[in-house]
């Protein structure tokens, strides 16, 4: 498993925008997902190769997609 050094997720965590509503569905953990991530930039992989344990393919690249609207990828 691809692991962040912690001071590089803590930088990334302060500019990523939490949820503010307490309804609907609980957000995953977003240590898993940032891995997801910069594991699929890191390998060159599809985001269909993305290993199980960073959580729903799906999820990690929706996220993804959020972050780069929000211009921080």
């Amino acid at each position: 498993m691809f692991r962040m050094p912690e001071n590089l997720l803590n930088e990334i965590k302060k500019v990523i925008p939490t949820k503010k509503y307490s309804t609907g569905r609980p957000q995953k953990n977003i240590d898993f997902i940032l891995h997801g991530i910069f594991y699929v930039i890191r390998n060159g992989n599809r985001w269909s190769d993305l290993p199980d344990c960073y959580g729903p393919k799906s999820t990690v690249h929706g996220r993804f997609m959020q972050l780069v609207r929000l211009g921080i990828f």
